[in-house]
This record gives structure tokens, C-alpha cells and sequence, in this order.
């Protein structure tokens, strides 16, 4: 499920949630928020995802001068180095801000400004393995024994891509033979300004500007520093809001808001010439293709691409009391202009599997170390022999737009005094993706005069057809069943707005395009080549020019006729008993089911079985007979579920002899078929029910505390030194992260890039213990499929290694003057410096490839050295507050 955050009611920006990876690409400034709500049984004003609502409510000027001055600092001398590094690496934060408020107008106009500097240099935490010297050599008697020779030019494009310099490192061929010395580095400026006008003393006026704009660099999937992401940033968001007292019992908030979002991505290095390796790829941008050799590290994640969005709209809400009754109106309206210039596969995608030079079935008895994976990979490659290769041809770049509105009506009503009722119905509606300039297009088999396709404004008016029935009731109940026992419960449907990024950057592990704007017609043709099994030759065209043929078929993309906004039906029921004046426990139960939920599937996979080459794939396809030319058809369908529940309980604390704190936990199950809203395809597009499954972020049992300590003042000393001590802490613990077990390649012969293993034995969770590079399950247990068969194990059928963390932290406030407070923090994370692993093989893990423990969980989550969970650092922070 996805949450929305809201600046005063405006619509924040996603990249708040996240950069190049896990660390914030701009941030909000700290001083600029003054209260904080989540949300997740909003009322009918809310909810245009079924995540919940996140508000921000912004500080604003006053009638007396205020404000801050802050400094944090983070530095690895004051921490610990990471499992994996043999010494400590940079781990380097800063943030620099401040903040002030006044009168520009006293009584009237109020003024209000912030700023924030943030800078970081992190170093790496994880390995990962390069096809060294050690491993080509392995790959290499592969090669002799069955008389093959090695490639030119792959030995050339690995010399240059990987570095001979980081080739040579390892010469005897080990798992996790490399570790960056290359820290991540990036920056943002985040300002924002209000201002605030009293009008009259029935009329108020706000305004808001923040503005953003960073750069990052920072890996995305390869250790090695050419390949790092680099991805410059600017946002802004402004919002006008005007609050109008009606009646003593009646107001209306108007509020416009726009926010503006643009932002590119590229490889770190991008002069690469692989065409005058004798690679030719035809391509004409000089950054290095994609390529996977399968359990090492890969190269060419980011070619150039982007996205520029402007989303403006404009909301009215009225407030109405009446009696017992407290009334909600309002609606919105909201448009969004996104231009995406995302140039996935224009270099060229490879892949090397293992499958080729020596398929599975015809291989010699295993290696005990269980690493033929790699060996058989990489000789693949140094054959020059893909188990799949394709590239993009044509201009990708769109421009759409999407308008969406919403009308709501809801109603608290006290009922009696231990009763209170709130009941209200929302109804949205969720306009397609459109534009004017027909480039859009999906498949359509009927429309034999088009070759399949229909495009948007010709043939049809919109990519799916509208829905006009998404109406969502709310209800919810307080109830005081006693003095000291309340009884909650709820109820709400909430309507999904379907995110574009499926729609036009859907990154499928197939050889589909990346979204409607890639199908092989129309104005604007785009070709999605894909040659399946070839062998390089040195010099020789890779790919045919803007061609679709059996040999070569063109991947197309389609939105399913049925296609319907996804929703979810969230409901509660909780019971708070207070035990004492400051003791509250909380029990109960949380559920949500999700349905119609955006999924993804190849309605043209080829049916299994084991092929010599792409033409006779080609020919197994359902729509060979209709379309030839046409290979996968990745089509985006309404067709997922999800079902969450869970046990929460708590505990609170307040202010009981100096001390506050809360105790949570939570016992919980969330199952569904696919779980990312992207490029996530099942293991056999023609049994999709079979992924049916633990969700991706399915979490059992989580523990969670929060303590503070007001240290008392001592009457002895000096009142500065002795007074206005506080001591925190954060406990955290948590069951371990899903993971999926895969064949070593394409065994079922679909060529979709998810066939699964089969489970021959115990998996032996936490094999060789939880500790660096060890092995977490036994890979003895596991096996590939027979070949034309799909794998036996479940999707997110296993779990990685649990989480610990505790934080601590010392706060010192001391007042200068009346006004004036200086307040000293010392926050140390993860005290007693657990090692926090990842899932085994940075979340992906192979027959004959990677079952190891080989990244900490703050790197496989984006965030290294200073994420949740990272060995233990500790931060410094100054404050001035007046």
C-alpha cells in the first residue's frame, strides 16, 4: 500500500522518501515542522491511496521573534567499521540550518524562514564478486574442455567495463572477492518561506514556497564506481491556502497548491566505445550496455533517462458543527503533466546465465563448493553466448497528462457521551494517462489494421477504459464502554490512484518495453529487439535495424481492456483500558484486503519446454500464429490481491516519575502475488495464482520501545551544569526480511528471467551461522527444475536474519536567557553493534550461486553507514533555540 504525504494539505514530493536510493534526494528543513499526524483510517477527505495519510503542519511566524540555529554531525572516528571492510570507511553526515519567525506587521502579517544544508560522503558496506582473474581462468577450462575458444572481444569488453585493475585483485576465483573503497557522496540546499496574513478576523491567508535541489552518487546494483547513479535533483512545492470563519459554527479552507519535481539519472562514467571493441551494439549514446553475468557484479545500470512533473490543484474543504454533529465537505480537483525521458535498454541488455555453453542436464558432477554457477556464467560470456540480448530502438520520450477529482462528505456525531459515530462516503475518480499527440499505444489483437495496436486519440479514446463507480464508504466508532475502557473500531474502502511509473518506466526482468510508449507503430515507432540466444561476433551488427522478425521480435506492451483502479478494504477493532492516571494498554486487531491490485504478466510467454534457439521460442508463443514478430507482451492487468493481519498491542507511559515511554508489539501476515508496482513478473504468466505468497515485506514479529528519562535537577551545584539532562532510547527487533530461491537461469525455457528452484533436501536456515560471508540456507538442498519444467519452491519462501537494534541518546538543555535555550545531543545507533545482515545475496539467491550473508541491511535497504541498523556510528549535534 502506498501513503501520501501532505505539506498543510499540499501534496509533498516522493523524492523527499528517497534519492539515488534509500538516502533523501532533498529534505524538508527540521525547524520547518510544527505538528506531525499519520493516518491510516482516514475519513473521507483523505485517502486517494490506501496507505494512510501523512500531514505536515508548517511553524509560522508570531508575534514575537523566534527561531533556530543547528549543526549535526556524524564521523566514523565515533563509530565502528563495517562487517565487511577490513578498515573503517568514511562515514561522514552533515546538517547545517536554521530557522526564524516574526512580525512584518504586528497582529496582521506574519513571516516565517528556514534553511537546511545537508552533505554526506558514506562508504560502501557490502561485496559483491567480480568475474577476477581467478574466476575467467575456471571459465576458461570450461571453454578448452569442450573446445571452445575465448572471445576477443568479451575478454576486451570485460578488461575495459570491470577494470583490469579490479580483475586482477583475486587470481584463485572466490565469492565475494570485492569490497568498494568508493564511498557514495551527495548533497542537497532545502529553503522554505511562509508567510501568514490576518486579514480580518475572519479571513486568513497563507503561503508557502520550499524549494530543493541536490545531486547524489551512489550505487544502484554495482560495486564498481563507473556505474554508481548519478541523479541531480530540484523540487518545489508552493501552496496557497485561505481559511474563512463562515459562522460561529461554520469555516471553509480553500487551498492551490503546485509542486514541481525534475530529475535525471546516468551512469557515474558514460565515455565508454564498446562499438570499437567489436562490440556492435549500434547503439549511439557511449555509455556501456547492461550486462549480467550471472552472480557477478553487473555493469551499465543507468543509461541516460528522466522525469520532469508539474501537478497542480486546487481543494475546498467546509466545516460545519451543528449540535452533535461535526460536518465535512469538500472536493478537489488535480491535474499532473509528466514528461518521462527514460532511455532504459537503448544501449543494449545481455545476459549470461550459464545455460549455454554447457546446459545444466549435460554437465559433469557438480562441484562440491556449489559455485558452477559462476563458472558456467562467465564462460558464457567469455564464449560470447547470451541467453538473452536485446536492445531499444527509437525515441522513447512522452509527454502525459492525467486529471483526477474527488468529492467527499463525512460526519462525527457525538451520539451520547460514551458514544461517538463517524460515517462518511468519498468518490473519486482516477482519469488514464492521455496526451494529444497519439504516441500512446497498447495491444489490442483484434485490430488486425494496425498490427495489434490501438493507439490513444486514434483508434481509442483513452489506454483503459474509465471507471466511474469508485465510491468508498468510512465508519468508524468510539465507544466508552467504562470509565477507563474505550472501545475503537473501523471500517473504509480506499481507492488506489494508479501510479505512471508502471505505465511508462515498468523496468520487466523480460524483454518487453518499458511501457506504452514502446510499441513497434505509429508516429512514433519504438522497436524492443530481442535476438534470445546468439552467439557475438567480433565486429558483426548485434541487433537488426528497427526491424521486427522471427528471429528478432519486437517485446510490445499492453494495458488490459478490464484494467480498474486498485482498492483496499481496511478495517480495526482496538480496546484501551487505562491501568493507572499515566498507564494506557492498547490491544487489537488490523487487517486489510487489497484487490483488483496493478499487476504484470506476459500474455505471449512461450509455453515450456527446451528450445535450441529464439525462432523455435518464437513459434510456442500464443500469438505466434496472429503476430510472428511479436515476442513478449507484457501486459499490465487488475488481477492482484493482498490480505494483511495482525495482533498490535502497546503500552504507554507518560511522565511517571520523570520517565515516558511506549512498548509496541506486533504479530503480523501479509500474503499476495506480487508485491512491487513494477516490473515484477510471476514465475509462469499463465498461473499467476501460483506466486500467491509472504509479501515481499512480510514481517512476523516486531518488538519495538521507546524511553525517555528527565533526569531531575540536583539543588547542589551549578543550576547550568546540573539541570535540563535527558536520556533516551529506541529498541527495536524484528523478524527477518522474505527472500525467493532461483534456478540458476532459464530452465523452463519461457525466457521470462524468474524460474524458481526445487527443494531437494533441509534448508538449514542460518547453515554456517550469522556472521559475514556465510552461507544462510544449505545451496546441497537445492536444485534446478527439469529442464522445460518451472521450479517447486514458493515465492518469499524464506527468511533472512532478524534485526536488533538499540539507540541511545543524551540531550542537554541549557537556558542563556529567558528566551534563549542551548541544547547539546549525543545520539549513539545501534549501541551494542549488532551485525544486521541483508537476505543472503543481496536479496537474490540462485542455485549454484550466492547463498551468502554478503551486505549489511542499511546498504540493501539504500542507506549505508548511516541507515537503521548500520554498525554503530554516533551523531553530535548543537542547537540554539530562541
Amino acid at each position: 500500500m502506498v501513503s501520501i504525504t501532505t505539506i498543510s494539505g499540499t501534496t509533498f514530493p516522493q523524492s523527499t522518501r528517497g534519492g539515488v536510493s534509500g538516502i533523501a534526494g532533498i529534505i524538508l528543513p527540521l525547524d520547518a515542522v510544527d505538528q506531525f499526524s499519520a493516518q491510516t483510517q482516514a475519513g473521507p477527505e483523505g485517502g486517494r491511496n490506501p496507505g494512510g495519510t501523512i500531514n505536515v503542519t508548517l511553524r509560522a511566524g508570531t508575534n514575537q521573534i523566534h527561531g533556530s540555529v543547528y549543526y549535526f554531525n556524524r564521523n566514523e572516528l565515533f563509530g565502528a567499521k563495517s562487517p565487511f571492510a577490513d578498515t573503517k570507511q568514511k562515514v561522514r553526515n552533515y546538517n547545517t540550518g536554521f530557522s526564524v519567525g516574526g512580525p512584518a506587521l504586528k497582529d496582521k502579517l506574519f513571516a516565517f524562514l528556514t534553511f537546511e544544508h545537508q552533505r554526506f560522503v558514506i562508504g560502501e558496506s557490502g561485496t559483491a564478486t567480480q568475474p577476477s582473474v581467478g574466476w575467467q581462468n575456471q571459465a576458461k577450462a570450461i571453454l578448452s574442455q569442450q573446445g571452445i575458444p575465448v572471445n576477443p572481444t568479451m575478454q576486451s569488453m570485460l578488461n575495459t567495463l570491470w577494470g583490469a585493475d579490479v580483475l586482477a585483485q583475486d587470481t584463485i576465483g572466490v565469492t565475494n572477492n570485492f569490497h568498494s573503497n568508493d564511498p557514495e557522496y551527495g548533497y542537497s540546499w532545502n529553503g522554505l518561506g511562509k508567510v501568514d496574513w490576518r486579514m480580518t478576523d475572519k479571513d486568513n491567508l497563507s503561503v508557502h514556497w520550499f524549494v530543493g535541489q541536490g545531486n547524489q552518487v551512489a550505487p544502484v546494483g554495482s560495486q564498481l564506481l563507473a556505474f554508481y547513479e548519478v541523479a541531480p535533483i530540484h523540487v518545489q512545492n508552493i501552496a496557497i491556502v485561505y481559511d474563512r470563519v463562515i459562522s460561529p459554527s461554520m469555516t471553509n479552507q480553500l487551498l492551490a497548491g503546485v509542486n514541481y519535481f525534475n530529475q535525471v539519472f546516468n551512469d557515474n562514467k558514460t565515455d565508454y566505445d564498446v562499438q570499437s571493441l567489436g562490440f556492435i551494439t549500434g547503439a549511439t549514446l557511449p555509455n556501456a550496455p547492461n550486462i549480467t553475468i550471472k552472480n557477478f557484479d553487473p555493469v551499465g545500470l543507468t543509461p541516460p533517462e528522466g522525469r520532469n512533473d508539474i501537478t497542480g490543484h486546487i481543494t475546498d474543504q467546509l466545516s460545519w458543527t451543528k449540535g452533535k454533529h461535526q460536518m465535512r465537505f469538500g472536493g478537489e480537483y488535480r491535474q499532473a503533466q509528466l514528461d518521462a525521458f527514460y532511455q532504459r535498454h537503448v544501449v543494449g541488455s545481455f545476459t549470461f546465465d550459464g545455460s549455454q555453453v554447457l546446459p545444466t542436464d549435460k554437465r559433469p558432477t557438480a562441484n562440491p563448493d556449489g559455485n558452477d554457477g559462476y563458472r558456467y556464467a562467465l564462460a558464457d560470456f567469455l564464449a560470447g553466448q547470451t541467453s538473452d540480448a536485446s536492445i531499444i530502438q527509437g525515441d522513447q520520450k512522452r509527454q502525459v497528462f492525467v486529471n483526477t477529482w474527488f468529492l467527499n462528505a463525512g460526519d462525527s456525531w457525538q451520539f451520547n457521551p460514551k458514544l461517538n459515530l463517524n460515517y462518511g462516503l468519498r468518490y473519486d475518480f482516477e482519469g488514464p494517462l492521455h496526451n494529444s499527440y497519439q504516441n500512446l499505444s497498447t495491444f489490442r489483437p483484434e485490430m488486425t489494421n494496425s498490427n495489434g495496436f490501438a493507439f490513444q486519440g486514434n483508434q481509442i479514446s483513452s489506454l483503459y477504459p474509465k471507471y466511474w463507480k469508485s465510491v468508498s464508504p468510512r465508519v468508524g466508532l468510539s465507544y466508552a464502554a467504562k470509565q477507563n475502557t474505550v472501545v475503537r473500531a473501523g471500517f473504509g474502502f480506499f481507492f488506489d490512484t494508479p501510479n505512471l511509473n508502471p505505465f511508462l518506466d515498468n523496468r520487466p526482468g523480460n524483454a518487453a518495453p518499458n511501457g506504452v510508449q514502446g510499441n513497434p507503430g505509429g508516429p512514433d515507432p519504438v522497436y524492443t529487439l530481442d535476438v534470445g540466444e546468439v552467439t557475438i561476433v567480433p565486429n558483426e551488427p548485434i541487433f537488426p535495424a528497427g526491424t521486427c522478425t522471427t528471429d528478432s521480435p519486437c517485446g510490445v506492451f499492453s494495458v488490459s481492456n478490464n484494467f480498474r483502479s486498485a482498492y483496499n478494504m481496511n478495517y480495526s477493532l482496538n480496546l484501551e483500558q487505562s491501568l493507572a492516571p499515566n498507564v494506557i494498554a492498547q490491544i487489537g486487531y488490523v487487517g486489510s484486503q487489497g484487490r483488483r491490485l496493478l499487476s504484470l504478466r506476459d500474455i505471449n510467454q512461450a509455453a515450456p519446454g527446451v528450445y535450441d534457439n529464439n525462432s523455435e521460442r518464437q513459434a510456442a508463443r500464443p500469438y505466434y500464429n496472429q503476430y510472428p514478430t511479436y515476442g513478449n507482451i507484457n501486459q499490465i492487468e487488475s488481477i492482484g490481491t493482498s490480505n494483511y493481519n495482525s495482533l498490535q498491542t502497546q503500552l504507554r507511559l507518560q511522565n511517571w516519575h520523570n520517565i515516558s515511554s511506549s512498548i509496541i508489539y506486533t504479530w503480523s501476515h501479509n500474503l499476495d502475488e506480487v508485491t512491487s508496482y513494477r516490473g515484477a513478473l510471476p514465475q509462469d504468466n499463465f498461473n499467476f495464482k501460483g506466486d500467491y505468497g509472504n509479501s515481499d515485506f512480510d514481517t512476523r514479529n516486531t518488538f519495538v520501545s521507546q524511553v525517555t528519562y528527565e533526569i531531575p535537577g540536583a539543588s547542589w551545584g551549578p543550576k547550568e551544569l546540573t539541570h535540563g539532562w535527558q536520556l533516551n532510547s529506541l529498541l527495536s527487533f524484528h523478524g527477518g526480511q522474505p527472500f525467493t530461491v532461483h534456478a540458476s537461469g532459464d530452465i523452463s525455457g519461457t525466457n521470462e528471467g524468474n524460474d524458481r528452484a526445487v527443494q531437494i533436501g533441509p534448508a538449514n536456515k542460518g547453515f554456517q551461522g550469522q556472521k559475514p560471508n556465510a552461507n544462510w540456507l544449505d545451496p546441497s538442498a537445492f536444485v534446478d527444475p527439469t529442464p522445460g519444467t518451472f521450479g517447486t519452491t514458493r515465492r518469499n519462501g524464506y527468511y533472512g536474519p532478524g534485526y536488533s537494534d538499540v539507540d541511545f541518546s543524551v540531550f542537554k538543555n541549557t537556558k542563556i536567557k529567558e528566551r534563549v535555550n542551548v541544547q547539546f545531543r549525543v545520539e549513539m545507533f545501534n549501541l551494542f553493534n549488532r551485525n544486521n545482515f541483508a537476505p543472503p545475496g543481496g536479496g537474490y539467491v540462485n542455485v549454484g550461486g550466492n547463498f551468502s550473508l554478503n551486505d549489511t541491511i542499511g546498504d540493501y535497504n539504500g542507506a549505508p553507514g548511516i541507515g537503521a541498523g548500520e554498525p554503530f556510528n554516533t551523531q553530535f549535534a548543537a542547537k540554539v533555540i530562541f
